[in-house]
């Protein structure tokens, strides 16, 4: 359902402003999908799903950091 959610956002902000968006929401439901996942994972002691599903969860966490870092250079320059 998280991750089903995050789909429903990025449509609907995208719908929004008339073009491709990826609202911040999206990467907080994909990393909140990721860590229930990952904890499901932990506890079934699968570590191929564990292994498989753990990249997903870094890159989730970079694109927040990336639209922080973008914010911070825009407020900077204006």
């Amino acid at each position: 359902a998280v991750f089903g959610v995050r789909f429903l956002i990025q449509w609907l902000k995208s719908e929004s402003e008339g073009h491709s968006v990826i609202p911040l929401a999206f990467w907080y439901c994909s990393i909140a999908g990721a860590l229930i996942s990952l904890t499901y994972y932990v506890h079934l002691r699968s570590l191929p799903l564990i292994l498989g599903s753990s990249p997903a969860l870094l890159i989730y966490a970079r694109n927040v950091w990336m639209v922080y870092r973008d914010r911070r250079r825009t407020e900077v320059e204006a």
